[in-house]
């Protein structure tokens, strides 16, 4: 069962959400919380755990092509490495995406499946908080609620 916080100002749930994350980093998924509020606590709760600060429209990532959908994720996190939040707007575009593979690739999994697992991969591995800003059920979500603290308005 995943643990569910509700909506609350910024600060209080940032400090909320600063005693339900790892030390190291976590995972936060707003879902059907306005933008502005998610990025507001995001920003608060990187400045009480000392992390810069990022965030990433994550529309502008999106591309046809499985290489390049999973090389702009991945400049994304270069971007932010280190002890950083990192927080992906708009993310029901990624997890909706359904890249094209490249002539030789396997198509086994679906791309889209392959750059799901990828991006939950790189969301692991990733040294500091990355919070998903998502409006409802998006496909793969559900990884993300059982991986994470899901914020819901």
């Amino acid at each position: 069962m995943p643990t569910q916080l509700p909506l609350s100002d910024p600060e209080p749930l940032a400090a909320d959400l600063d005693g339900l994350l790892p030390l190291e980093g976590g995972l936060v998924v707003f879902e059907g919380v306005p933008e502005t509020a998610a990025v507001a606590a995001c920003d608060a709760l990187a400045r009480r755990r000392g992390l810069r600060f990022h965030r990433v429209r994550a529309r502008d990532l999106v591309a046809e092509e499985f290489a390049a959908l999973r090389g702009n994720v991945r400049e994304a996190f270069d971007e932010a490495r280190g002890p950083s939040a990192l927080v992906f707007t708009d993310a029901g575009a990624l997890l909706r995406a359904t890249p094209n593979p490249r002539a030789g690739e396997p198509r086994v999994p679906p791309p889209p499946e392959r750059f799901r697992r990828y991006f939950f991969d790189r969301i692991a591995a990733f040294d500091g908080v990355v919070a998903l800003c998502v409006e409802g059920d998006e496909p793969g979500l559900d990884v993300a609620r059982t991986r994470g603290v899901v914020v819901t308005a």
